[in-house]
């Protein structure tokens, strides 16, 4: 901004005034008649030398305002005082196995988030508009509004399931990273986990009620949860013809865990 208010104000002080050996006259002085510097020592401010460089230093300027300046997003408070911080969960990558899985523990874990008062999740359909985006970091969080991003990838393999999951501020900081190795037996809470870590990497006191929510499991049959994430993955398609099969898979679950509401 000092170029940008500076810039008018050389230009204007150049056109009424000249430099002399006597120190800076008036152009339309009687002195500047007889004033012995050549023209371009008598006008610094507006020799092609300094204007190029101010050109230069201004186009440096409006580039690092608009494409490099580190993002910064303004903390907000809550009605009782507490910052909330906002955060979006992007689709996590499937490198080895079925989507499903993958797109399940994404969706499992923004449903986890929102569980903390302090948290303003982006809604899951949003982040799916950036599902395989290898942008730049800082660029996916300014088009979300958010300070931080949580991205990971899922593999399955031979009835092991490897979790990688990586929080990353608005600036591409990194904050906290972890894999998790698990079987389909004992993934059920991993998405709490993952939850109560972040909120720890961020010092966010969790009150009780929120712990006893983000322990609270849908069900405890691995295989209704399995049925059920095929189930939603069908249904999201919102394609009519895979309608029934996701409604075939989600009764199943239900036969396994009749209390399994979500398959409901």
């Amino acid at each position: 901004w000092l170029l940008v208010g500076g810039l008018p104000v050389a230009i204007v002080f150049a056109w009424f005034f000249e430099v002399s050996p006597h120190g800076f006259i008036r152009t339309d002085s009687t002195a500047s008649t007889t004033n012995p510097y050549p023209p371009e020592r008598r006008k610094p401010f507006t020799s092609k030398p300094l204007l190029s460089i101010l050109i230069v230093l201004f186009l440096i300027q409006y580039l690092y305002l608009n494409f490099i300046k580190p993002i910064r997003v303004s903390p907000t408070l809550d009605s009782e005082g507490n910052r909330v911080i906002t955060i979006a969960v992007l689709p996590f990558e499937t490198r080895i196995g079925p989507e499903y899985i993958a797109e399940g523990i994404t969706d499992d874990i923004i449903t986890r988030l929102t569980v903390i008062r302090q948290f303003r999740v982006t809604n899951k359909f949003r982040s799916r508009e950036f599902a395989g985006n290898l942008g730049p970091v800082e660029d996916i969080a300014r088009d979300l509004q958010v300070s931080l991003l949580l991205k990971g990838s899922v593999d399955s393999h031979n009835g092991q399931i490897a979790i990688r999951a990586q929080l990353l501020d608005q600036n591409n900081d990194f904050i906290w990273s972890n894999t998790y190795y698990r079987t389909p037996e004992n993934i059920l809470v991993l998405q709490s986990e993952i939850a109560q870590i972040i909120a720890e990497q961020l010092r966010i006191h969790l009150s009780e009620t929120e712990k006893t929510r983000l322990t609270r499991k849908a069900t405890n049959n691995p295989a209704a949860y399995d049925l059920y994430l095929k189930g939603r993955s069908l249904y999201y398609k919102y394609d009519p013809e895979l309608n029934d099969s996701a409604e075939i898979l989600f009764k199943q679950a239900l036969k396994l865990d009749s209390n399994y509401a979500p398959a409901w």
